[in-house]
């Protein structure tokens, strides 16, 4: 993964040119899967309309198919140039989603989004 936020070399997503909204990214697993832990690497443009976002959250879909935020184990992190990690109460989910809050008037982007459960690894 980049060691900088601003590492145009490697690969990233980004909502450009969405700004100042909500968006999800969403992975799909062939099975259901239980997972306890979340982390992004940001991608943040120095020059450009393309910033960290706002905020963040996970969301899993039960058995219902509803979407439902997971119980974190304190807040989630928002910073450049590092792994933003979050563990939360183990889920058992064939979705999950990393929600995201533009800044207003600005988009952003990100190199890695991982989940996983660390009793599995």
């Amino acid at each position: 993964v980049a060691a900088a936020s601003n590492h145009g070399a490697v690969p990233r997503w980004n909502w450009y040119p969405k700004r100042g909204t909500s968006e999800w990214l969403q992975y799909d697993f062939p099975k259901p899967k239980t997972i306890s832990h979340a982390e992004v690497v940001w991608y943040s443009a120095e020059k450009g309309s393309t910033s960290l976002p706002e905020s963040w959250e996970v969301l899993y879909q039960d058995a219902d198919g509803n979407w439902k935020p997971v119980e974190p184990d304190g807040e989630y992190p928002v910073a450049p140039n590092q792994h933003n990690g979050v563990r939360f109460d183990p889920v058992e989910t064939s979705a999950v989603r990393l929600a995201v809050q533009l800044q207003e008037n600005r988009s952003a982007g990100l190199h890695e989004f991982r989940v996983g459960h660390p009793a599995q690894q």
